[in-house]
């Protein structure tokens, strides 16, 4: 299993509006004003076109699916635990990827392609976000039709 309870530190003033809106309860990533590309964290340039300083804050469903993840069976992030714990990469509907943990599941029923949401806990006054399963929604791009 994993833990809901690991920190995250902010390491750039450019990350203070995501946790502000964690303290919301609200999910948001960036999206470049010059080429509609997603990206988390935010860039100084993009990292699609290179403009620079062209990012905007929007706020994400929190819903997307699991692109790739990894067990790991060695603490590297403290109180991500107990071992063995995953660490996921999720891209969002919305496009960009987010690495974060999934919780609620043991780390063998985890899939590529699974359907997650965000999750938001509670870490010494904070609001920090996880990923668990979402039975509830469908992946946007399948149920596209045309």
């Amino acid at each position: 299993m994993n833990s809901p309870t690991a920190p995250f530190t902010p390491a750039s003033k450019l990350l203070k509006p995501y946790f502000e809106a964690l303290d919301r309860r609200e999910l948001m990533t960036t999206r470049c004003t010059g080429c509609g590309v997603t990206q988390f964290p935010p860039r100084a340039a993009c990292s699609s076109c290179g403009a620079f300083g062209s990012f905007e804050w929007i706020e994400s469903t929190g819903r997307g699916t699991i692109w790739t993840f990894g067990v790991f069976h060695k603490m590297y992030f403290p109180n991500f635990g107990p071992l063995p714990y995953n660490v996921a990469v999720v891209e969002l509907d919305e496009g960009t990827k987010l690495i974060t943990n999934i919780v609620g599941l043991d780390n063998t029923e985890l899939t590529i392609g699974m359907r997650v949401r965000a999750a938001f806990v509670d870490i010494d006054g904070h609001t920090a976000v996880r990923f668990e399963r979402d039975h509830v929604s469908t992946d946007p791009k399948e149920s596209k039709t045309g």
